[in-house]
């Protein structure tokens, strides 16, 4: 019997090492990070992004995930869940085209809270 696709998949990830990637993939994912950091303190500060944290705070137990630019933080679900959200709104987030998916607001996002959890 074969592995799954994704069985396959966590192989591999568990086995690459930071100097198994090439540079322009490093490069690239500074400035996803950077991009996703900025947009974040840009979008917590909108009347959505304080709705946002209103209802986040209400159901998240205090925690050290932070929320960006806010000194607080929250459960790791809803760190990553806040600072995705606020990333993606004023809409500036970056688009893979041939998905028309904005995956480095989601997944930049929980990479962090991740971290700090």
């Amino acid at each position: 019997m074969t592995d799954s696709l994704s069985l396959e998949l966590g192989h591999w990830v568990y086995r690459v090492t930071f100097d198994d990637l090439p540079p322009d993939v490093i490069e690239a994912t500074k400035n996803r990070v950077l991009d996703v950091i900025g947009l974040s303190l840009a979008g917590g500060d909108t009347a959505f992004g304080r709705s946002v944290l209103e209802a986040a705070s209400a159901i998240s137990p205090s925690s050290p995930c932070r929320v960006f630019g806010t000194g607080s933080g929250l459960g790791v679900t809803m760190a990553a869940f806040v600072n995705g959200a606020w990333s993606q709104a004023l809409e500036y987030d970056d688009t893979h085209n041939e998905s028309i998916v904005h995956m480095s607001s989601p997944s930049v996002a929980s990479a962090l809270a991740l971290a700090d959890y």
